[in-house]
């Protein structure tokens, strides 16, 4: 994909939205949706969806984000991306070049400082690989964090927290738990916070690794794959033992 600045990116839709099969998606205009000022926020953040704007009506994961980030500070932004509702709408994407963007800002993925989403099951993952591919973020964090103030930080919430090591390779950050504010986690906005203090003072561009390690001491929730060393202990099963010896069988019985 190439770099597409906002007004390339409303030009284009306004040229070809009518040969979406879904174009509704991509307005950003709903009701009750929130309109921040790109140039005055602090921290800019896109929840981008790996499932199609329609199913959104049964997943809160993105509203609830969503409202958290925009309604903890008026400086705050958060904007949102929803996968391409059928093959065809994503072909059209990617003949033109387009990279996944922020429906209301109309700021692609790596404009932001952070971008975020939520998996729940496997083939979620998938989605969420392919769309950071779409908007030039290499998907794993080895690689981003070789120039990591090129790219914002990727999250990952929702139910797969309990098993994160199918996707630990490629995301930053592990949020363990609810985004709203509860005892013990004082939420999304809080993290975003410190993340606003950073940029302020310059060390989120010079210090990334620097800050991801200050995030992961000061919240207990956070898990960041690049701190942990994990490894699988091999346990001897008699299904195991079973299985080598149907595989010795033939041979037992040749002699």
């Amino acid at each position: 994909m190439s770099f597409r600045t906002p007004a390339q990116i409303e030009t284009f839709l306004d040229q070809n939205g009518h040969k979406f099969d879904l174009p509704v998606q991509y307005m950003g205009d709903e009701p009750n949706s929130y309109q921040r000022d790109w140039d005055s926020a602090a921290v800019r953040m896109c929840m981008f969806a790996s499932w199609p704007y329609e199913q959104a009506a049964g997943n809160q994961s993105i509203p609830m984000v969503y409202k958290t980030v925009n309604t903890f500070r008026e400086d705050f932004l958060c904007d949102r991306w929803y996968l391409p509702a059928t093959p065809r709408d994503m072909r059209m994407l990617k003949s033109a070049g387009l990279p996944c963007f922020g429906v209301e800002t109309k700021h692609q993925l790596s404009d932001f400082d952070v971008i975020g989403t939520s998996i729940s099951y496997p083939v979620l993952t998938i989605n969420t690989i392919k769309q950071l591919l779409m908007s030039d973020i290499p998907p794993r964090w080895k690689t981003r964090q070789e120039t990591p103030e090129k790219y914002p930080m990727v999250i990952v919430g929702g139910q797969a927290y309990g098993a994160p090591e199918g996707i630990s390779a490629a995301v930053d950050c592990w949020f363990a738990g609810e985004v709203e504010d509860e005892p013990g986690n004082p939420g999304l906005g809080a993290v975003l916070a410190r993340v606003a203090e950073w940029k302020q003072d310059g060390r989120w561009h010079t210090e990334r690794e620097e800050c991801y390690k200050d995030l992961a001491r000061e919240f207990n929730f956070l898990y960041f794959p690049r701190f942990i060393d994990v490894h699988y202990e091999y346990q001897e099963r008699q299904a195991v033992q079973d299985v080598a010896f149907l595989e010795s069988w033939p041979h037992r019985q040749s002699r």
